[in-house]
This record gives C-alpha cells, sequence and structure tokens, in this order.
C-alpha cells in the first residue's frame, strides 16, 4: 500500500463546488432510494403597485419549508404576513406536500405562526444569537406515500 495523503480542508465558493455537489447528491439519493427534487419558491406582496412584503420557501421530500418571511414595518397589522402564509400553502399543497415546516426566535413571530396552526416541533435553546429559536410544523393532513 501507497502512503497516505494528507487531506487539506479550505473554504470554498458555491460555484466551486455546485456541479460536484450535484454529481455526489444524485450517487448517494440513488444508492439510498430517494428523490431530491428541492425546488425554491418566492411571493411577493404588493399594496398598489408598491412591494411591502415576501416570503420565501422551498419545496422537498413532500415538504415545504418557509425560509423567509417579511413585511415591511409601516405595513405590519393589515394581514399581508397572513397573506403570504396562506399562499404559500396554498402553492404546497397543489404541488402534493404532506407537511409545512418553519423556524421562528423567541423575539420574532411564534404567536403568528401559532394563530396559522403551526406546532412547536422543539425548542434550539441558546441557538444563533444565543436566542431560543422554534422549529414549528403543521401538518397538511395528507397521508405518507410508501
Amino acid at each position: 500500500m501507497g502512503r497516505r495523503q494528507e487531506v487539506t480542508v479550505r473554504l470554498a465558493s458555491r460555484e466551486e463546488l455546485e456541479e460536484f455537489a450535484a454529481q455526489e447528491w444524485a450517487r448517494y439519493n440513488a444508492e439510498a432510494g430517494v428523490a431530491w427534487d428541492s425546488r425554491r419558491y418566492w411571493l411577493a406582496a404588493e399594496l398598489e403597485g408598491r412591494l411591502v412584503g415576501f416570503a420565501v420557501f422551498h419545496i422537498v421530500g413532500g415538504v415545504g419549508h418557509l425560509d423567509q418571511l417579511l413585511v415591511a414595518k409601516e405595513y405590519r397589522g393589515r394581514g399581508i404576513g397572513s397573506k403570504l402564509l396562506n399562499g404559500f400553502e396554498e402553492h404546497c399543497r397543489a404541488e402534493g406536500c404532506h407537511k409545512l415546516t418553519l423556524e421562528t426566535a423567541e423575539y420574532q413571530a411564534r404567536e403568528f405562526y401559532e394563530k396559522h396552526e403551526f406546532e412547536i416541533a422543539c425548542a434550539l435553546r441558546d441557538n444563533k444569537f444565543h436566542r431560543t429559536w422554534y422549529l414549528m410544523e403543521k401538518d397538511l393532513g395528507c397521508s405518507r406515500r410508501s
């Protein structure tokens, strides 16, 4: 046997690794028997032609995950966040999702999401910024595929 080569680890750019990641994840997922068709979506909320909020989410493995939801400060309290959240849910249902997930912090919108029937799946204590974060989920009532 030959001499072992030393492995080095360094920071890399996303562009540098995208092709390698795509190939290796495809191989890994084929071996595991899963198809990870991850798709990202953006929703915009407009009022009189002005952008007043947005939501960003992705769908993978039958689960819709809300990455971001933000309404401009001066437009909060008008139901815009609810419309964006409902748009997220509607799109995920149309895509056949069985569950929705999101993360929110103790100082953010936990009560807002609870009002929309999301439940705390777990608390991540002393997480980002030394705050408690909540992983929340909502079952869409669809049976799992076998």
